[in-house]
């Protein structure tokens, strides 16, 4: 119920949008808490801005979970979006 009020009220969500709706994962890989100023590779992996800004570096730059490359002017800003998920999925467990 909550993932169609949400999806309803964001009718172009992403992926990753219905992929914490259905599977509920919510914790940053890097720290395991909740992330804060949420992030989204394009592997579709989730972190915390902070996180994951410490793991990148120019060169070096790869999903520190499958180790898919990142661009290096891949932009570092954080998803309200996602954010918003991640609060939902709390408050329906």
């Amino acid at each position: 119920l909550i993932s169609s009020i949400v999806l309803s009220f964001h009718p172009g969500s992403s992926p990753v949008v219905y992929f914490l709706f259905r599977f509920g994962q919510t914790l940053c890989p890097v720290c395991m808490g909740d992330p804060q100023d949420p992030l989204c590779l394009p592997c579709k992996h989730i972190f915390c801005v902070a996180c994951i800004k410490q793991w990148l570096n120019p060169g070096q730059m790869y999903c520190p979970l499958c180790m898919q490359p990142v661009d290096d002017d891949f932009p570092m800003f954080p998803s309200n979006d996602i954010r918003l998920v991640i609060v939902s999925v709390k408050i329906s467990f």
